[in-house]
């Protein structure tokens, strides 16, 4: 500080003071007065002159004199305001050292002055001593301050005054003692010298608590009290300095412990707050100075001791002692010092001191009369230091005679902790310098020696504490001690002590008999035990003692499950519990290795003793509301533990889990307990899948093993076929309900982890679900897991594993656990077809035997004895077949037909005819699926059986036809055997058999015929085919009682064949139906005179209907062949029906009900199935020639049946537009002036006679529209073929009966339709004729003209007549059609003149009327007619009239002579 500022204070603390003095001086005081203006004066100079430092503060006492004078006078008020000046001074070290004697001296003579002034005055004693002051008294200068801070505690003088002396005294004595010198600062007799002053000061408060005057301070009668808090502070605040001065050594062994001891040693009740006192600076004595008092450790020891032990000594001064114990026991240096010297000494007389103080601490506990300990209450108070100070004597002692088990209480605890701090020293890591003792320390365990001295009494004292106490602070306090200790146990390996104390506190958590709940002291217990689980458990030390937590944990797990199990405090207490209870478990993820295996074989140990005797596990509850009734509940607490460390060590499991795997084993195998079973199934479900999904985790994310604080090691990632092979021991054990666990656990492992299952594993699993198949109640559960694996996993079995599957599913189709219930059977096969995509796709995983032994497990099935399942296992065969073939191994093939298929075929088709032979079953008796009548016997099960075996075989041979033949050895054996079963079929009563049989023979002889279209000849193969082919036709044909069905197909099938191969090219099918194409015509001819070929509603019939498909398509085998293509042709003709069947239908109609159902259609088929064979360019010209005569002799009583008096049979319709083809066709083909022709020509003219002029009158007249468009047919097949070739043919015989045919055609005017157009023929025949026309023409039109003529004057004539007849009533429409129909042909008639030439006309008429012969020679010869026709009534003809008469006048030269009519 710079002396300017030094300076500044200086004023600023000093001349207010001064004047304030002045100013009460000036009166009475007048030298102060003017020291005082002097001193103020000179502070005014003393900047002038620039002093620094000591110079500057020697210059300024001129100027705090006048303080000095101050205190001289007697005055309170000058001597306050000069001590309170100085008192500043001093605090701001504005005043030498040197210069500090005179004030002291000053000072003392103010002791007897006011409260005031005393105050100041110790003040001023506070600021010498003050550590900013620094001020350093000489030995002569201390005692006059401490004699004048002692005077001031003095009782006369004022609390207050007493109080400010006691501190002062305790700062000028913590002053003292805090400038004694260090060891390093000065040797041991300059230290000494420095220190005399705090060795006399020291000594002489030895001497007062001993009753002796002092030396060193004059002073007396100072209260004992206070004095030995002074030396408390002393010895507590300053023993590492005085430690180091053999003279206070020396003072402290012979004085102070002296003086203590003889005080402790007489003791009254007005002595309490001095013994209080003696005990407390014992205490901090004998820890101070261990090795300095080791005489008098002992001695204060016993006599506390003896203390303790006499019943005379007073409570307080047991709280004291007590309270001493205390602390001493948190002290773990003492302690250990205390053991090493007493009771480890091997020194002769020593007594075990540390054993004894702990024990006197129980002692405490033990000797209490049980009604205290029960009446310890949360009030009671635990009495310190603090509150032992404040006691002046027993009149006024609040203390209660409780309240030293509370403080006993306290210093066990104490002793508790000290051992556990030492233990944790002795554990530490040891430096680089304790290397060397490193054994030593070992050897020494001095700390398990001193908990083996003491645990005994400790234990005995906790357990009385918390068998009586109810307290929950102090049992909470007790607890803690017994935690503690058993902490300490476990450290120091101490295995007795530790399981002592852990079956103590057991026993007294355990729940009562009789009661319902847990206590609250249950629950303090609880919470400590958990404490000791979860600090010892993880370092290993409690090995052993696990066994006993647990027994509580399973007693306390069974507790908290009951209903009635409720704390009596809060739910929340049972919440916290099962908080904790968790957590044990929980933390052993942080437990080292051989911990982790102690709780381990202590969970399993306890599992086992529960499924041994099942009542050590059972806790017996009181039922509400029937106190006479309880209710035991197996705990399986150990098994969900065991899970529970499991998850929490899952990384670790490898170091556990063999232990794991033979408890389990052991628990599911031999427990009789239903829920144990369960219990263990579950928790090895847990823990399978748990690994499997850590597995997981880091088989996928390889970066998570370097990232992750945790990760599994290599022996993990090995153990899972060991963490599997659980499952083999669970599937042997006898038991059903760990068996179905076992197919239960297996389902769930392939849905969470399956992935991550190795062919090791798949392996077992398979295995396991293959021999469940067998068992009725695991077969469903199996299952699921079967389809699983089928669905999810087949892409990373291996090979074997793959086999394994397959056998699997196979045992699963064929199972006959569950008869009754087939849907596992029916889903089973399904799989295998799966299986059979999968091989399929993926080549490069499935060999041959897996595709051998696939069609092997079906073929098993395919035999079974319900039909359902062998049904859809040879559907699932051939479809899996039909679908992969293609990828099918070459050297499967021979293996499927050998070993497979002709194996089913044989073994179902005796299977079949031994279910024909017995008697048809009662459809009732039949279990299953709800059967159909058509299904329900065997022998109709087998029926349909047989069906789905042919058809597939023949079907796979029809795809796979090239495959075959080259891969199967003895192929044509192969088919020989199936031509046998397929012909045996065709010709079986089952019309479903017979059918597929026939179908598959006919689809199998065509593609095989196909498939060798390279070859130049019908191979072996073919041949063996085509006979029994022929055979079963030929049978088939034969037999009058054959069912429709067989028939249509057998027919539809052979009708197939002829027009597949009708479309190829040249192919040994071809070639074979060529060569049989004469045995082909018989047996449609017998087929379709069979009774199943009409048996149907709708016709023509299939049968019919095959027939003439093959027919129609047999000609094109062999277009040049006559012979064939005239059997076709007469075939078809013989199915027609025959003249004399018309005829006498005609006669008799009755005989009409004797014509075939559906005759109409039939023949109209066969009509156009006729006309098509003999009118198609590929039939020779001579069938045409030579079935010609016969083919219309056909046609006529097909025309004739126009006349049948039932519409029903009108089937003549369809034959006149056949005939008009035919004879086109046949005519064709006609020479002419050859006798066959004419003779052909008079059948063609009578058949046209006989179907438009059949004369029977009975018969009605058909009406129809469609009746009239077949006469209108036949006039014009007249007109435009028939009269053109009978000109060419020159049958002018046959051309006239045409001609007059159509006369008389055009007279049937009640045939409308048929007369007009006979009318409308005959004029365009004549009109057709011009002049320059084809002399064809002429002919016919020569032959025409006469019926012309006599045609139009008779229908002008008939007109008439009828017309004046009918008086004013008109005719009939048509018949006025018919009238304006002549006269307009006659208005447009414009013949040819050569026409008129033959006419057998009068001669002269040529010359009396040209026009005759002319163009208009037909109007012109009718004019007579016409002329008459004028008298017609009907008005509307006479236009038309009109317009012919004009032109008729107009030839014959009359021009416009003829009016409008």
């Amino acid at each position: 500080m710079s002396s300017a500022s030094t300076l500044a204070r200086f004023q600023s603390l000093l001349e207010p003071e001064l004047k304030l003095l002045g100013q009460e001086a000036k009166k009475r005081h007048a030298p102060l007065k003017d020291a005082c203006e002097r001193a103020i004066a000179r502070m005014g100079t003393i900047a002038e002159e620039s002093l620094e430092g000591e110079a500057l503060l020697r210059s300024m006492e001129e100027t705090w004199r006048p303080l000095l004078i101050a205190c001289d006078c007697k005055s309170p008020r000058l001597v306050s305001i000069a001590a309170g000046a100085l008192q500043r001074l001093l605090s701001h070290r504005l005043i030498l050292q040197s210069s500090v004697a005179p004030i002291i001296t000053a000072l003392s003579k103010l002791t007897e002055i006011d409260e005031g002034v005393q105050l100041k005055v110790l003040q001023c004693l506070m600021a010498l001593f003050s550590n900013s002051t620094d001020y350093n008294l000489t030995s002569t200068q201390v005692p006059i301050v401490l004699t004048l801070a002692f005077s001031m505690h003095n009782p006369k003088n004022s609390l207050v005054v007493q109080s400010t002396a006691v501190a002062t005294l305790n700062q000028i004595t913590m002053s003292i003692f805090d400038r004694l010198p260090a060891a390093s600062d000065a040797g041991a007799s300059d230290r000494f010298t420095e220190a005399k002053s705090a060795y006399l000061l020291f000594k002489d408060l030895c001497l007062m608590i001993s009753g002796e005057p002092s030396q060193f301070v004059k002073v007396s009668d100072i209260p004992r009290v206070f004095l030995l808090e002074l030396l408390y502070m002393i010895v507590n605040e300053h023993s590492d300095v005085i430690s180091e001065i053999p003279q206070f050594i020396t003072l402290i062994r012979e004085d102070l412990s002296l003086a203590l001891a003889h005080i402790q040693s007489v003791q009254g009740a007005a002595d309490v707050p001095n013994i209080i006192r003696i005990y407390r600076i014992v205490t901090v004595t004998l820890q101070k100075f261990p090795h300095e008092l080791l005489r008098q450790q002992e001695l204060f020891l016993n006599l506390m001791f003896r203390a303790m032990d006499n019943s005379e000594t007073s409570v307080c001064n047991k709280l004291a002692i007590l309270n001493c114990w205390k602390e001493l026991g948190e002290n773990y240096f003492y302690l250990k010092k205390l053991y090493t010297k007493f009771d480890h000494s091997s020194e002769a007389g020593r007594c075990n001191l540390f054993a004894n103080l702990v024990s006197a601490m129980c002692n405490v506990i033990q000797k209490a009369p049980p009604t205290v300990l029960a009446s310890l209450s949360a009030a009671t108070e635990r009495v310190s230091w603090h509150k032992l100070l404040a006691i002046r004597g027993d009149e006024d002692n609040p203390v209660k005679s409780a309240e030293p088990i509370i403080v006993a209480i306290d210093a066990i605890v104490s002793v508790c902790k000290s051992l556990s701090k030492l233990i944790e020293v002795e554990n530490r890591p040891l430096t680089s310098d304790e290397l060397a003792n490193k054994v030593e320390k070992q050897t020494e365990s001095l700390s398990a020696n001193m908990i083996r001295s003491i645990w005994r009494p400790i234990l005995s004292a906790c357990s009385l504490l918390l068998d009586k106490c109810i307290n929950e602070e102090l049992i909470e306090q007790t607890l803690c001690c017994c935690k503690q200790f058993t902490h300490a146990c476990g450290k120091a390996g101490l295995t007795e002590a530790q399981d002592a104390f852990i079956f103590a506190m057991n026993d007294l958590s355990l729940i009562q008999p009789g009661t319902t709940s847990l206590t609250p002291k249950n629950g303090q217990i609880l919470r400590v035990l958990f404490d000791i689980a979860n600090g010892l458990g993880g370092s290993g030390v409690l090995d052993s003692s696990w066994f006993v937590l647990l027994q509580n944990f399973q007693q306390l797990d069974t507790v908290l499950l009951n209903n009635q199990a409720m704390i009596e405090s809060t739910q929340t207490d049972v919440a916290l519990i099962k908080t904790l209870l968790s957590k044990i478990f929980e933390g052993t993820r942080y437990f080292e290795p051989n911990a982790l295996l102690s709780i381990v074989q202590a969970l399993c140990k306890l599992s086992a003793e529960s499924n041994k005797s099942p009542e050590t596990a059972l806790v017996q509850i009181l039922t509400p509301g029937s106190p006479s009734q309880r209710q035991g509940m197996l705990s399986t607490f150990a098994l969900q533990r065991i899970a529970d460390v499991t998850d929490a060590n899952i990384f670790r499991i490898d170091l556990f889990w063999d232990l794991i795997f033979t408890h389990l084993s052991e628990m599911v195998t031999s427990s009789t307990d239903e829920s144990i079973r369960k219990a263990s199934v579950d928790t090895a479900t847990h823990i399978i899948l748990l690994y499997l999904q850590v597995y997981r985790t880091y088989t996928t994310d390889t970066s998570l093993k370097d990232s992750s604080a945790e990760c599994p090691s290599e022996s993990f990632f090995q153990l899972q076929p060991k963490v599997i092979d659980i499952l083999r021991v669970m599937r042997g054990c006898g038991k059903s309900d760990v068996r179905v666990g076992c197919l239960n656990l297996i389902f769930t492992i392939m849905q969470r982890a399956g992935q991550e299952l190795t062919p090791a594993s798949w392996r077992l699993i398979l295995g396991i679900l293959s021999v469940s198949s067998e068992v009725g109640t695991e077969v469903a559960v199996g299952f699921k897991s079967v389809v699983l694996i089928c669905s999810d996993f087949m892409p990373i079995l291996d090979g074997e594993a793959l086999q394994s599957l397959i056998s699997c599913v196979g045992q699963y189709s064929q199972q006959t656990a569950v008869p009754d219930k087939t849907n596992t059977n029916l889903s089973a096969i399904q799989q295998t077809l799966s299986i059979a995509d999968y091989c399929s796709s993926h080549p490069q995983d499935a060999t041959p035997s897996h595709w051998n032994s696939l069609f092997i497990q079906l073929r098993e099935a395919a035999t079974d004895a319900r039909p359902e399942v062998r049904h859809s296992s040879l559907k699932t065969l051939f479809t899996a077949l039909i679908t992969h073939g293609c990828g099918l191994p070459v050297p499967c093939w021979n293996t499927l037909f050998w070993d497979v298929l002709l194996k089913v075929l044989d073994a179902i088709h005796s299977s079949a005819l031994a279910a024909e032979q017995q008697t048809s079953q009662d459809p009732a008796s039949q279990k299953g699926f709800i059967m159909h009548h058509s299904r329900n016997t065997a022998a109709k099960q087998w029926y349909e059986t047989r069906c789905i075996v042919l058809d597939g075989v023949a079907r796979l041979i029809r795809v796979y036809y090239k495959a075959t033949k080259s891969s199967v050895s003895r192929f044509n054996q192969v088919l020989k055997r199936l031509a046998v079963h397929l012909a045996s079929a065709s010709l079986h009563v089952s019309e479903e058999v017979a059918i597929v049989g026939i179908k598959s023979l006919h689809s199998l002889v065509t593609d095989v015929c196909l498939e060798n279209s390279e070859e130049n000849d019908l191979s072996e193969n073919t041949d063996v085919l085509t006979h029994d082919m022929w055979v079963t036709w030929q049978r088939i044909s034969e037999c009058q009682t054959t069912p429709t069905p067989v028939v249509t197909s057998m027919v539809e099938g052979l009708c197939e064949m002829f027009v597949v191969s009708s479309k190829g090219a040249d192919s040994p099918l071809r070639k074979f139906l060529f060569d049989s194409r004469e045995k082909i015509l018989p047996i449609l001819d017998r087929v379709m005179r069979l009774p199943a070929a009409s048996d149907t509603l709708t016709f023509p019939s299939k049968i019919q209907t095959a027939v003439f498909t093959t027919l129609q398509t047999l000609p094109s085998f062999s277009p040049s062949d006559v012979a064939l293509h005239t059997n076709v042709i007469r075939l078809i003709c013989g199915f027609l029906p025959s003249l004399g069947l018309v005829n006498s239908c005609l006669k008799d109609p009755s005989l009409l009900n004797t014509f075939p159902p559906g005759q109409l259609q039939l023949t109209e088929k066969l009509l156009t199935l006729l006309k098509e064979s003999y009118t198609s360019s590929e039939t020779p010209e001579g069938v045409k020639r030579d079935a010609f005569i016969d083919l219309v002799k056909k046609l006529q009583p097909i025309l004739l049946s126009r006349y049948f008096s039932t519409p029903g049979q009108q089937f003549w319709t369809c034959a006149v537009p056949m005939v008009s083809d035919v004879m086109q066709a046949g005519l064709a083909t006609f020479q002419p002036n050859n006798e066959a022709t004419k003779a052909n020509w008079l059948v063609i003219v009578s058949t046209l006679k006989v179907y438009l002029e059949h004369a029977d009158e009975s018969s009605p007249t058909p009406g129809p529209p469609e009746n009239e468009k077949c006469d209108v047919a036949i006039l014009t097949l007249i007109e435009e073929v028939l009269l053109p070739m009978t000109v060419d043919h020159q049958e002018t015989s046959c051309r006239d009966d045409l001609v007059e045919l159509l006369r008389w055609c055009s007279c049937q005017r009640q045939r409308r339709a048929l007369a007009e157009t006979a009318m409308q023929i005959v004029f365009r025949l004549c009109s057709a004729n011009t002049v320059n026309g084809e002399p064809r023409s002429l002919q016919i039109g020569k032959a025409v003209i006469p019926i012309v003529i006599t045609r139009c004057r008779e229908i002008l004539k008939e007109y008439l007549n009828d017309d004046r007849q009918q008086d004013r009533c008109p005719l009939p429409k048509s018949r006025h059609d018919e009238v304006v129909c002549v006269l307009d042909r006659l208005a447009v008639s414009d013949l040819s003149p050569k026409l008129f030439e033959d006419l057998n006309d009068d001669p002269n008429l040529r010359v009396s009327c040209p026009a005759a012969f002319g163009n208009r020679g037909l109007p012109v010869r009718l004019l007579p007619v016409l002329v008459e026709f004028v008298t017609c009534k009907d008005d509307s003809l006479k236009e038309a009239l009109t317009t012919v008469l004009r032109i008729v006048t107009s030839e014959i030269g009359l021009s416009n002579s003829i009016p409008v009519l």
